[in-house]
């Protein structure tokens, strides 16, 4: 299988990971993370939180979210069924990448997840129906934290590969680019 590729900006701490698959004809194992990665992954703090997310419908957009310091978490983003277009944009008001973004497909047929640095919003585009994601976090989700950018603000120039079908009502209220630009350079 092919690795998907990271495209667009590039954003220091996002990375695909390899994951370990096994199958026999009993059926299969997908080892989603060990002990281990978190060294190699830069997964400080461990993980506190495991969500699973049903999509049902192709073209929904969820995100792009983010929870800002002192609540920032990582997350290992996995998809277990279907396909989805990931996105993350760096949030981070230093860093060289700030206010851009990068993608990949994310496909439950070949064994990959994304790491999404501190700092950074994550959403997704589903790509077909039924898609059912796997999120683990370095820190635990309050709905008072969390915040982000709306993912159909046209200046976030983000191309999406399908029509919108789908957008959470909080999700179209999230900040723009240009609101998250003034509130940065506020600080």
């Amino acid at each position: 299988m092919n690795k998907p590729k990271l495209e667009g900006a590039n954003i220091a701490g996002h990375k695909i990971v390899e994951r370990k698959f096994f199958s026999d004809n009993r059926g299969s194992l997908l080892k989603v993370f060990e002990d281990q990665d978190a060294e190699r992954l830069s997964f400080r703090p461990k993980i506190k939180q495991i969500n699973v997310v049903e999509t049902r419908e192709i073209g929904t957009i969820r995100g792009m979210h983010v929870q800002p310091f002192p609540f920032a978490e990582m997350k290992l983003v996995t998809c277990l069924k279907g396909l989805v277009f990931d996105v993350v944009i760096d949030l981070r008001k230093n860093s060289e990448t700030f206010l851009e973004w990068s993608s990949c497909l994310l496909d439950a047929n070949q064994n990959y997840s994304i790491v999404v640095p501190e700092g950074c919003a994550h959403g997704l585009q589903t790509l077909s129906e039924d898609v059912i994601m796997l999120y683990a976090h370095t820190n635990n989700f309050t709905d008072e934290r969390e915040t982000g950018l709306n993912p159909l603000d046209l200046d976030l120039m983000i191309s999406w590969p399908a029509l919108p079908t789908g957008v959470s009502e909080r999700d179209s209220k999230l900040p723009t680019r240009k609101q998250w630009l003034e509130k940065a350079n506020e600080m």
